[in-house]
């Protein structure tokens, strides 16, 4: 079951005025990630164990579609960008490149407000993916730190250039700290309710930002050189060899 107490999606008025809106809009530092050597792909695309198109064990249901099982991120991640909820109830239903396609396309209800809660409602679902005791967060300990969502589809906000390893890698960052979180208290906190997403982002926004300058200082290292990228999809592992600290638990 789903925990947070969210009843209702949050009215997807204008934003709001003052300080905290401001701060809630604020973005992750974008910086050069350090590329790999190889990268595991799936066809012509780069393909990540920790993607949000992954299917996932732990069903994810909300208190409007318990119903609906939610298996992937992806598709809960896309649904709340709706506020009509039997518009949303259609994309928890959907694949996960359905859902996205959708999402980006398709949303007849688009609530106005989402620059302001995409990063906190991201936080929301991931987090009820990667609890303690999954298969998902089992590999999650054991995997060298840090996460980077690296893409050849131009996504640097949520991810990272493969090429040029430039890019904000909001959902490596996310991941990275629910590793740190487990680590150090042995649970996950449940999302925010969405009545407080706005609140949630803008402190996410500064605890990523934060981790993001222990990992990268100067926010402009340039990435290690690569070998020329294959000519025909290979298997490889794209994780680094060593482990560091990430920064304070949420």
């Amino acid at each position: 079951m789903f925990q947070s107490q969210l009843n209702r999606p949050a009215a997807a008025g204008a934003p709001e005025s003052g300080n905290q809106a401001g701060r809630a809009f604020r973005e992750v530092r974008s910086c050069h990630w350090p590329l790999p050597e190889t990268f595991e792909w799936k066809g012509r695309w780069i393909r990540n164990w920790f993607s949000n198109f992954e299917w996932h064990s732990r069903p994810i249901r909300l208190p409007y579609a318990e119903d609906i099982p939610i298996l992937n991120v992806e598709a809960g991640f896309q649904g709340v960008k709706a506020s009509d909820i039997a518009e949303r109830r259609r994309i928890f239903r959907m694949e996960p490149a359905a859902a996205k396609t959708y999402g980006r396309h398709g949303i007849q209800s688009f609530r106005e407000d989402w620059d302001y809660v995409s990063i906190a409602a991201m936080d929301m679902f991931c987090r009820e993916k990667w609890q303690p005791g999954t298969p998902e967060a089992e590999r999650l300990l054991k995997t060298p730190s840090p996460i980077i969502e690296f893409n050849n589809w131009g996504d640097t906000r949520w991810g990272a250039c493969h090429r040029t390893g430039r890019g904000q890698n909001v959902v490596g960052l996310l991941i990275t700290s629910y590793k740190v979180e487990i680590k150090k208290t042995g649970r996950l906190a449940p999302g925010a309710p969405e009545a407080h997403w706005r609140e949630r982002q803008a402190v996410l926004v500064e605890r990523l930002n934060r981790i993001s300058l222990l990992l990268v200082p100067d926010g402009s290292s340039r990435p290690a050189a690569r070998k020329q990228e294959p000519a025909a999809p290979r298997q490889a592992s794209f994780f680094f060899q060593t482990d560091q600290d990430e920064g304070p638990a949420p």
